[in-house]
């Protein structure tokens, strides 16, 4: 896919702009805190009706203003056309933001009323230095990362989510209830709610446990290219397979004191990759036998669930394990090896869904390039190539010269200055002359 152009009335610092972009590189250069991010931001939320920054659209509308407005063209290019894009299947979305996350959003003219009707038109997959914490942080934040992924490629993957959370409150508040489980109306509403948290819980760590299957081999490959000789991995890891804090590893994460035991997938569910449908569906054997596991476990904890007055079983306590020669990558690798680490979990969703949507994503970096060393810099750039329409922002004016050593006829850049955002020269060399 490819963004033709961006319009924007209202949103954020940005009063009323419109950039048009016929590159395949969109390089946006400008001082910090003057809407760079701001752009990207409004790219990402073309794509999943989502911010990558916050949850209250009240912040992404500019300050006074009764709302805010984002225009995008997209469509996909013909391969192998750089000065004149000729694009199939285009679209015009338009999305009004108004104050209390009221939302509208029209399709080329025709009223949405679902976001899902409308999610990955424009598949994009944005990346910041805060994306190191999906590395380095704990369990919740790979949650989010696998669970945002998923709703790009399952258009029901947000309502099963929904379900889910709403089943564990209600759930949470019963087991708040009971009286050491001698409640026998109470226990008798537990299995109502055990029956419904093990249906959609089951579905979930399925299309988890698929994604990280499906995910696994690019990961290693991708870091290989970068460390040679490290042995990089990704495995999905159980609720039910976490112990109490007097592990070896003596980390920290942010689900009540649990930690878990490192990779490990039931000998049950192993040929689950190789068996899921081509079509994205769960295979009703692999369903039974996740539903069987699920409900054993939640029995197996239910007197420490009542002790922490909370469901410690299901997909809402899983972790995607990083690791590095067999080890937390979090724990035992160095600062360099991490931030590779969260750049090769980038190309891997740029790869799953170039995969399963049939569309190249959009690529935004922001500012990340700068975080790396010149040598990780041309790599990652080498990675990118000519496969995926790519913006990134950065402060260092060094590099105009930097992309027009590699291929200036295919780049296109912009400053971001007080004034507003305006194309730079072909032949300008310095933003500020």
């Amino acid at each position: 896919m490819f963004l033709s152009t961006l319009e924007l009335k209202n949103f954020r610092n940005h009063k009323e702009i419109k950039l048009t972009f016929e590159k395949n590189i969109i390089l946006i250069i400008g001082d910090n805190g003057l809407g760079k991010t701001n752009l990207l931001e409004a790219i990402y939320f073309v794509s999943s009706a989502k911010s990558h920054r916050t949850n209250s659209q009240d912040e992404m509308i500019r300050w006074g203003s009764d709302y805010a407005l984002i225009r995008a063209n997209t469509g996909s290019r013909a391969k192998g056309i750089i000065e004149n894009d000729v694009c199939e299947n285009k679209y015009l979305i338009e999305l009004q933001l108004n104050h209390s996350n009221k939302i509208k959003i029209r399709l080329n003219k025709v009223a949405v009323k679902k976001k899902s009707d409308f999610v990955s038109r424009l598949p994009s997959v944005i990346f910041s230095p805060d994306d190191l914490s999906i590395i380095k942080g704990g369990p919740s934040l790979r949650r989010a990362w696998m669970d945002s992924l998923l709703e790009k490629i399952y258009p029901d993957y947000y309502q099963l989510c929904l379900r889910y959370q709403k089943i564990l409150n209600q759930r949470n508040g019963l087991i708040k209830s009971l009286n050491n489980g001698k409640n026998h109306t109470a226990n008798t509403m537990l299995e109502t709610w055990d029956e419904n948290l093990i249906k959609y819980g089951s579905e979930i760590i399925l299309k988890r446990i698929w994604l990280a299957s499906a995910i696994k081999d690019d990961f290693s490959r991708y870091f290989n290219i970068f460390f040679k000789s490290a042995d990089a991995g990704l495995e999905y890891i159980y609720s039910w397979d976490r112990i109490n804090p007097s592990n070896n590893y003596n980390t920290v994460y942010d689900d009540a004191d649990l930690q878990f035991t490192g990779g490990k997938i039931l000998d049950s569910m192993q040929d689950y990759k190789n068996n899921y449908n081509a079509n994205n569906l769960i295979l009703p054997a692999e369903l039974a036998a996740m539903r069987a596991i699920f409900k054993e476990k939640l029995k197996q904890n239910f007197s420490r669930e009542l002790g922490f007055k909370n469901t410690l079983t299901g997909p809402h306590r899983d972790d995607l394990s990083i690791l590095l020669n067999g080890k937390p990558l979090k724990s035992f690798g160095s600062q360099g090896q991490q931030r590779i680490a969260s750049v090769c979990l980038k190309f891997c969703e740029l790869e799953i869904l170039k995969k399963k949507l049939g569309k190249n994503p959009v690529l935004l970096l922001d500012d990340v390039l700068s975080e790396l060393d010149r040598e990780r810099e041309s790599q990652v750039l080498n990675l990118i190539g000519e496969r995926f329409q790519t913006f990134i922002t950065t402060s260092n004016i060094n590099y105009l010269n930097d992309f027009d050593e590699i291929n200036s006829k295919n780049i296109k850049k912009f400053l971001v200055n007080a004034e507003g955002v305006s194309e730079i020269d072909p032949g300008q060399v310095n933003a500020n002359s």
